[in-house]
């Protein structure tokens, strides 16, 4: 699977989503080929992890979620 170079992926990385997974969501997107950027907080923290996909924001972002939407 690659990288759709039109499609950016965010992955916050503060405190309370690296806390609840963020970083290691990152990790799983690059494990099956997906580029994705440490994002900073957008004060979404109930919502953790939180993944921002071009203009719109997942909240509780899973794998599986992100891939449906790109």
């Amino acid at each position: 699977m690659r990288s759709d170079s039109k499609k950016k992926i965010k992955v916050c990385h503060g405190d309370r989503c690296r806390d609840y997974g963020g970083q290691a969501l990152a990790a799983e997107l690059k494990s099956v080929g997906l580029d994705s950027e440490a994002g900073e907080c957008q004060s979404l923290c109930p919502h953790s992890p939180v993944v921002h996909l071009n203009e719109k924001f997942i909240p509780k972002a899973s794998i599986d979620e992100i891939i449906e939407q790109l």
